[in-house]
């Protein structure tokens, strides 16, 4: 079940019975919409509606005329049932992602005058109706053609409308209407006839008098049914559903309807509300829809630029194109769009280019064809493509190999059923081939966005073209657009194309039509019209030419909302909608009049907020202010003429009012939750006194938790996903075998959950078990799934998990999901985030990093010897590109260790008996991190020797280059002994020592801790002589204690960035004995200000040096006027060797030669 999200249905039925009374009334869940259905025996069906006592529809026939039977006349209700519905369902495309449909439903049984049946059904939500007709088979009769239908809509007197003509056929440009691209007219009374003499396109829009609005649309319209729209007013105020007109496709395919039996027509659907909220604000077309396929393609919604919007035809050439794909990725979008006539002016070889030149850029390619076939004169290519399925999935196979990501489909020939089957036939074989679908110069989509995955929007409204072809539309367009959000924009996606920055809407932006609309009125379009991809209507020069202030809104604005909230309006005059996307609410508002608007908005949901507020000052022109919402959220604003405002919530946290670093970690002797926390992000301290936070076995199901992942939302709440696997519960006692199921089928761990938990302040925990298998079919088989981890995914406005996971036994491979808003569940099934070329070969362990604009996915590749690799993608949850150079890949410690140890045993090959110059590892060893390198130390001892080190190896663990220091001294287990007992008063232990450079000399640090493990102490020990040891409670005091017992003083750790040389002569020279040590201290004339401390065995000049003496120092400052010597060279001294035994005198070229040999 990929992308088939449906919720559960709680039903509850009454038993059909027949009528005495031919009535039947059904209100919605709050009993404010009322449906009577009335049926006088041998009458015609009907229906009304009232809301809140009020009266929306008068009494509206009902009925089917077939050519199998009448089911509008002489009708008998026979009987009715009902059963509530409760559902839930995601949809990433709409004005809402999460949808909770409460609706009662009414199933009407008629029977006509010869006894054929038939089923009308309706479902009243709180503001919704929507009906349809079922038939059973008539007899033999397995199919029917719909003659005509007898529905119909029947309005009180006072009502007004709001509606779009539809136009004759087959006229206009090439041919090509209706394209349902005519003028709204508004408020406009019923008995005025529809411009063409045809009726009017779905949606329509009426507004009852004082009694409130109501919507009509149809939905669920596929390939078993025509496209419908709505007669002209008839007497009585009556307008009835008309089916497609015999001239449209050419004349071509039957106007009637047609389905088998069993079957159904398309929904009808009325919205009903006493203010424009309801009619914003529905769902119900996508509510009593489904899915009509599954999908494996993971579309991404998102921005575009395209060229032809106001360059035109003359801008379809590989340079101009090339000008928008940089345009796109200087502005983030995801997309560009490339319009008609590119299969013969760039040409498909070429258009290979472009694609990969524009994919290298990280924008993918949506291309252009015409609908073709016989419905209108169209010549702009690619032609005859899309029409014909053979030709069309050749054409489809060569865009999903050349990584298209959708294609647009223009011109089609009118709503006959016949052209229904070309929308579905197109969107299915693209699916197949995953690629998204926009429809130009189409029909108003009908539920497309639930039906079909990869719908992803239609013009069908007098859009963004318009206003290049004439200005009397440039002149109009404030008052077109307040009208969309409550008619075109209500019921689906409209691609409008629109948000220009050019005042002249011209390529050079210097002639052509003029925009009369001001710039934050074209971003607020931005907001307020709906469709998932948006090519928005900006060009080349606008980097350059528009203000900095617009192109930052456009760079950050969404394409994808989450909730959407009526605020004010009136259709044609002004709209205000507020939308959120994630945790963020965008507040657009639009003027369509030419005078200065004031209006007193409430908006509670962001009270006391701080907004980014863009709107028009008073000459007109952009302006970027921070408001403060008040605690009532209430604000008064001003609009200018064909004006515009956007509302922009602050809400992420400012990482400058954090306070520290936050780290989570598990033990597996507890497999619970612990904290450390760090002021500098590298040194951290447990929190709780090294107890678990949380115990494991109080919120996981198998009673421990691993891999736990903390993560502070933008907004600045704090999320831990963590494994649900304890892998010593046999152990613990807590299940009778190792792992849950079959360890042979299922693999390590076979755990199929995790624990998510959500908190405000780390102290408050929401927590709950997510089980994959539990929450999605089909994923009974997982083998494991674990080491979640979490991530903000702006794009998509929501919290995204991946994690590792493998089905049975197979290879591990990296999926994502997103987390619902609660943190309780996923909203969508796991999806394959990133799998290793390799099919061997697993992937696991992943970790996403944004690194400017690109994602970087580090992962454990089990590739030979397991290391870390990296994958990285334009975009969050997709499209990860393999690198096979290793990031890092640490060689494992034991493996090292053994290698050590075998370097030391065969060090004279395997037959050396007297174990000659053996030696092998101490028993124990660090891991040094330097930067980017890992090293493991260890020291090195003879073999058979006693607490004596010869020395000490350190190993690079990813090349394992080794570097052997020859040293004798005390073995680290002499050291820890040694420290131990210098504060064996207090039973610490210490920890394995790491061998530092301090002051020039070999010296063991390390910690010593308490029996619950917390440091309280630091020791330093001397290699060389492992009673010399200085402890402390800091580092510091350690450290003194130290050099006072090594008879030396300073106040910090030296480190090679300190180290000097001078030469001068001794002023004064002194020695000290603490205990077998002794240190010369000594003062130069040329540093008179600095004391150099040498200890006695760096020189046994020292011991003969005198005032006036002429030395060599090699030192470490410490900027505290105490130097510490590394080398001492008295050159007073000219050791000349004795004659009768020095060597004899050697040509170069023998002694080249010797030097060479060894």
């Amino acid at each position: 079940m990929r992308n088939k999200l449906k919720g559960l249905a709680f039903l509850c039925m009454a038993v059909a019975l027949p009528l005495t009374a031919q009535n039947v009334t059904v209100s919605g869940p709050d009993g404010k919409l009322q449906l009577t259905v009335s049926c006088s025996e041998g009458k015609e069906a009907s229906y009304s509606l009232t809301y809140n006592g009020k009266q929306m529809l008068e009494s509206s026939p009902l009925g089917l005329e077939t050519n199998v039977g009448d089911f509008a006349k002489a009708m008998k209700l026979t009987g009715h049932k009902e059963r509530k519905i409760d559902t839930v369902y995601m949809q990433s495309r709409i004005k809402a992602s999460k949808i909770h449909y409460q609706a009662n439903e009414l199933v009407c049984a008629f029977a006509n005058a010869k006894g054929q049946k038939m089923d009308v059904i309706f479902r009243v939500s709180n503001n919704d109706v929507a009906f349809r007709y079922t038939l059973p088979r008539q007899g033999e009769r397995g199919s029917l053609v719909v003659n005509s239908e007898a529905t119909g809509f029947r309005f009180p007197e006072q009502t007004t409308t709001f509606m779009c003509p539809q136009s004759d056929a087959m006229i206009g440009w090439k041919r090509t209407k209706p394209s349902y691209e005519e003028e709204y007219k508004a408020d406009a009374p019923m008995d005025v006839r529809s411009q063409y003499g045809h009726g009017y396109t779905f949606p329509c829009l009426f507004r009852v008098g004082d009694n409130g609005w109501v919507l009509v649309s149809e939905t669920g319209v596929d390939s078993r049914y025509c496209g419908s729209r709505l007669s002209d007013v008839t007497e009585g105020n009556l307008y009835t559903v008309a089916f497609p007109m015999a001239e449209e496709n050419n004349g071509n395919g039957t106007v009637a309807p047609a389905f088998a039996l069993p079957g159904s027509t398309p929904w009808r659907t009325i919205t009903v509300g006493e203010t424009l909220k309801p009619i914003v604000e529905t769902t119900v077309i996508w509510d009593v829809v489904e899915p009509l396929y599954e999908t494996e393609h993971d579309y991404q919604m998102g921005r575009g630029t395209w060229s032809w919007i106001l360059w035109q035809d003359g801008s379809i050439n590989y340079d101009d194109q090339v000008r928008y794909v940089d345009l796109a990725a200087a502005m983030g979008y995801e997309y560009v769009l490339i319009d008609n006539w590119w299969d013969t002016k760039i040409g498909h070889k070429r258009m290979e280019s472009l694609i990969d030149y524009a994919q290298g850029k990280g924008v993918d390619v949506f291309l252009w064809y015409s609908s073709s076939g016989y419905w209108n004169d169209i010549e702009q290519g690619p032609v005859n493509k899309m029409d014909d399925p053979i030709i069309r999935k050749r054409e489809m196979k060569w865009l999903q190999e050349q990584g298209v990501k959708g294609i647009k489909v223009d011109f089609f020939g009118g709503d006959k059923q016949e052209t229904m089957r070309l929308y579905e036939g197109i969107l299915s074989d693209a699916d197949d081939h995953g690629l998204m679908v926009i429809f130009h110069g189409c029909t108003v989509p009908r539920g497309w966005e639930r039906m079909y995955p990869n719908y992803v929007g239609s013009e069908a409204v007098l859009a963004s073209e318009n206003l290049i072809f004439g200005q009397h539309f440039c002149d109009e367009e404030a008052f077109n657009a307040c009208l969309h959000p409550f008619i075109r924009n209500s019921v689906g996606c409209m691609e409008f194309g629109g948000t220009f920055l050019n005042k002249r809407l011209n390529r050079g932006n210097n002639g052509g039509t003029t925009r009369r609309t001001t710039d934050v009125f074209q971003l607020s379009t931005a907001v307020l019209f709906q469709n998932p991809i948006q090519n928005y209507a900006l060009a080349p020069n606008n980097l350059t030419d528009a203000p900095q202030v617009c192109l930052d809104f456009m760079k950050q604005v969404p394409t994808t909302w989450d909730e959407t909230r009526f605020i004010d309006g009136y259709p044609g005059k002004y709209a205000v909608v507020a939308r959120r996307h994630g945790k963020q609410w965008y507040v657009a508002a639009v003027n369509g009049t030419k005078e200065v608007l004031k209006l007193k908005l409430e908006l509670p949901m962001l009270a006391g907020e701080t907004l980014s507020f863009y709107n028009d000052d008073k000459e007109l022109q952009p302006q970027l202010q921070t408001l403060k919402l008040k605690a009532d959220g209430k604000l008064q604003l001003t609009l200018q003429p064909q004006g515009g405002a956007v509302l922009v919530q602050d809400w992420k946290t400012n990482e400058k009012e954090m306070g520290a670093y936050l780290f989570t970690y598990f033990k597996d002797d507890t497999h619970s939750l612990y904290f450390a926390v760090s002021d500098d992000g590298y040194t951290f301290t447990d929190v709780n006194n090294g107890q678990p936070i949380i115990a494991g076995d109080t919120i996981a199901e198998q009673k421990g938790i691993r891999d736990p992942h903390i993560y502070r939302a933008p907004d600045g709440t704090f999320y831990i996903a963590m494994t649900d696997l304890h892998i010593f519960a046999q152990q613990k006692g807590l299940r009778n075998t190792e792992w849950e199921r079959d360890g042979a089928k299922y693999g390590w761990g076979n755990n199929r959950g995790f624990v998510l938990m959500k908190s405000k302040d780390l102290v408050n925990w929401t927590h709950h078990v997510v089980r994959i298998d539990k929450t999605f079919p089909g994923y009974d088989e997982i083998g494991c799934a674990w080491a979640p981890e979490l991530v903000y995914d702006e794009h998509a406005g929501r919290i995204m998990i991946y994690f590792t996971m493998r089905m049975g036994n197979a290879r591990n491979m990296l999926y994502y999901a997103y987390v619902n808003e609660d943190f309780d569940g996923l909203e969508t099934e796991p999806r394959l985030l990133f799998q290793y070329p390799d099919a061997t070969k697993s992937a696991i362990d992943a970790d996403i990093t944004k690194v400017g604009d690109k994602y970087h996915m580090f992962y454990v590749a089990h590739d030979g010897t397991p290391g870390i690799k990296q994958a990285v993608s334009k975009y969050i949850n997709r499209g990860y590109t393999y690198l096979p150079e290793w990031v890092d890949r640490v060689q494992p410690e034991e493996f090292i260790m053994q290698q050590i140890q075998n370097q030391g045993a065969y060090v004279h090959g395997i037959f050396n008996f007297s174990n000659q110059d053996k030696f092998r590892t101490s028993q124990g060893n660090i891991i040094v991190y330097n930067g980017s390198d890992c090293y493991l130390f260890t020291g090195l001892t003879s073999v058979g020797s006693d607490e004596s080190a010869i020395g000490f190896i350190m190993v690079d663990m990813v090349t394992k280059e080794p570097k052997m220091y020859q040293m004798s001294g005390a073995t680290e287990m002499a050291a820890q002994q040694s420290a131990q007992g210098k504060v064996q008063q207090y039973g610490y232990s210490a920890s394995f020592p790491m061998i530092i450079n301090l002051d020039g000399k070999a010296t063991y640090f390390m910690t010593l801790k308490d029996r619950a493990g917390l440091i309280k102490q630091y020791a330093f020990v001397s290699v060389s002589n492992y009673t010399n040891v200085g402890t402390g409670e800091t580092i510091d005091s350690a450290l003194r204690n130290f050099r006072q017992v090594m008879g030396s003083s300073n106040d910090g750790i030296i480190t090679g960035q300190n180290a000097k040389e001078v030469e001068g002569k001794v002023y004064r020279i002194a020695s000290e004995a603490l205990g077998e040590s002794i240190t010369y201290k000594l003062i130069l004339k040329e540093k008179p200000d600095q004391i150099f401390t040498i200890s006695y065995d760096l020189s046994n000049e020292l011991a003969l040096t005198e005032p006036g003496d002429r030395v060599k120092i090699n030192y470490m400052a410490s900027g505290t006027g105490i130097c510490i010597a590394t080398a001492f060279d008295n050159l007073e001294f000219k050791q000349i060797p004795d004659e009768e035994t020095a060597p004899p005198a050697e040509s170069s070229e023998a002694a080249e030669s010797e030097s060479s040999a060894e």
